[in-house]
């Protein structure tokens, strides 16, 4: 069952109390909430308009959304996700062309060396706690190859994760996206001096339309690929292992046919996805689905929802790796945010999955009647686990 938010006939439940979006009068499109407010709307309906939040940026704003900012009494917008146009343009033309598909497939062989040395630590073993030492890892390793840190800053920035992500004391996560963008500030400037092959060297080198890129600018970027890039693939990959566990014909599928590799991780995004919910804030009042929506208002639109709408996908509930009507991936976002990172994030699933399938193809997931998830609405993980060989 994808988890939802309650809605009573008289208001939304409030959120937890870490949404960034506390503050905001909250409307949760989803379709739980349109079976209680109205019984003739479908699913279908709400699929509909979350495409139409992701197409409409002049109504349905996304500035402000991520709160990291403010969570340390600054002003600053993660670039280019918090931007609207016009702005949003001049900075995703140019930072398009680093997260090309082709520059991605670029980093496959190290993606893939960094999983198999990852896997090799714990598979000699006879059981290890998979999230902590895969899931969490493998995207804080691939990041700090991304920006040319040496592995050896590993743990340090797992620990800021931890404090930022999934820590319940505000003291540790104000600390940690200080310590975050000290690292990163640093680095900008030593790469500024003097430039390698690495991320952070080619936006220092980027330039706005006459302006080089401001270290504020370079660092809300690099911040956004790492908190927001690991969050999601982290919690992904446990995600797609679990639905593949819980249905073993498909594991074994997949197994016995590699090349559908691509096409299960689709399924898998689709089926129970990292990416839940996105948020909208209205620019101006305006109606959608029948409903008026005042200036300011926060829209909650439900992924997990759209991604299991029957009038979308055949047989939405079940598990099938052959599926070929994806399309593009509602998760990643659309329109002109659709996620620079999404090609990133795929290859490093695909190639994570492959890579433990074949170096420990007798990993069982052991406490799949038992499983503990996140807390929070918007990412969806397991919390723990417990893996071993047969």
């Amino acid at each position: 069952m994808l988890p939802s938010l309650v809605r009573a006939r008289d208001g939304l439940e409030p959120l937890p109390q870490d949404s960034p979006l506390w503050a905001h009068p909250r409307i949760l499109v989803t379709p739980h909430v349109a079976s209680l407010t109205d019984p003739e709307t479908s699913c279908a309906q709400i699929a509909d308009n979350i495409r139409r939040l992701y197409a409409d940026t002049e109504n349905f704003l996304k500035r402000g959304n991520t709160g990291f900012a403010a969570l340390i009494g600054e002003d600053w917008d993660m670039i280019p996700p918090e931007l609207d146009p016009p702005v949003h343009h001049s900075f995703r033309s140019q930072l398009a062309p680093i997260y090309s598909p082709s520059r991605m497939m670029g980093l496959q062989a190290s993606i893939a060396h960094r999983a198999n040395e990852i896997i090799d630590r714990f598979r000699t073993r006879g059981e290890c706690e998979f999230v902590r030492d895969f899931a969490v890892t493998f995207p804080v390793s691939i990041f700090l190859d991304l920006i040319g840190l040496p592995q050896d800053r590993l743990h340090e920035l797992v620990k800021w994760v931890k404090d930022l992500i999934h820590g319940d004391q505000h003291d540790l996560r104000v600390a940690s996206v200080f310590a975050i963008k000290e690292l990163l500030i640093e680095t900008v400037a030593e790469r500024r001096r003097n430039p390698g092959d690495d991320l952070i060297s080619t936006l220092a080198t980027l330039s706005d339309e006459s302006e080089p890129l401001t270290n504020d600018e370079i660092v809300s970027n690099v911040i956004l690929l790492f908190a927001a890039g690991h969050e999601t693939t982290s919690n992904m990959i446990g995600n797609a292992l679990v639905s593949l566990h819980r249905n073993p014909a498909q594991l074994e599928k997949l197994k016995n046919n590699p090349s559908l590799m691509p096409k299960a991780v689709a399924e898998c995004i689709r089926y129970d996805g990292s990416v839940q919910m996105v948020t909208r804030v209205v620019s101006e009042d305006v109606e959608i689905a029948g409903v008026k929506l005042a200036r300011d208002t926060a829209l909650f639109a439900s992924i997990g929802a759209a991604n299991r709408d029957p009038a979308r996908f055949d047989d939405p509930d079940t598990l099938d790796i052959e599926r070929d009507d994806h399309g593009r991936l509602l998760s990643f976002g659309g329109g002109i945010h659709y996620c620079l990172g999404a090609r990133l994030a795929l290859l490093e699933l695909e190639t994570s999955l492959a890579a433990l399938f074949e170096r420990a193809p007798n990993l069982r997931l052991r406490n799949l009647d038992d499983l503990h998830w996140n807390n929070g609405s918007s990412i969806r993980g397991v919390q723990s686990l417990v893996a071993s060989r047969e």
